[in-house]
């Protein structure tokens, strides 16, 4: 007698999704909730995702354009040089953010906003490894010098080896590596 063991994934989770805005997240949405049941849904939109207001209106816009009930957004909040942290660490409590995401400044899509030097965020990390939320990262050293596809590499190096030494017990997620 042969046995087969297998796992059958009936909906599973996307951890990186780009909804965007208008006309695009109405056709995004569609495709994502019909197939994944949560979506970590990034938050560098043209006006980013940095605000507990943002983030609620952010998740009900998506809600009421989903056809699919079980469908859970998760956002993390867009970390700039001057996060509002009272606001952060709130909504972070209750649950409108379930971490953060790191943009480098200028180096992709609507990072204009992004940070420009790790040490103004610390207190926002602080916040991340207090309850124990995770930091999630488009990791890219952007400068004249560095080719484009060395980006990562340098941006480990030089910065996720900083924030690893000085908060040790934070979770990160790192993207596109």
């Amino acid at each position: 007698m042969t046995q087969h063991n297998s796992i059958k994934i009936i909906k599973p989770d996307d951890w990186h999704v780009h909804l965007r805005e208008g006309n695009m997240m109405q056709a995004v949405i569609q495709y994502s909730s019909r197939i994944n049941h949560r979506c970590i849904v990034m938050p560098n939109l043209e006006t980013p995702i940095t605000t507990s207001k943002q983030g609620e209106e952010y998740k009900n816009s998506i809600l009421a354009l989903n056809k699919e009930n079980n469908f859970v957004p998760l956002l993390p909040c867009y970390l700039t040089d001057t996060l509002d942290l009272k606001d952060f660490k709130l909504a972070l409590q209750k649950e409108i953010f379930i971490g953060a995401k790191f943009y480098p400044i200028n180096a992709t899509t609507n990072s204009n906003y992004g940070i420009s030097k790790i040490e103004k965020i610390f207190p926002a990390l602080e916040i991340l490894e207090e309850l124990n939320k995770p930091l999630l990262v488009h990791g890219e050293k952007v400068r004249e010098e560095i080719d484009i596809f060395d980006r990562e590499k340098y941006f480990i190096d030089e910065e996720l080896t900083v924030i690893r030494k000085k908060f040790s017990k934070i979770k990160i997620i790192l993207e596109h590596v």
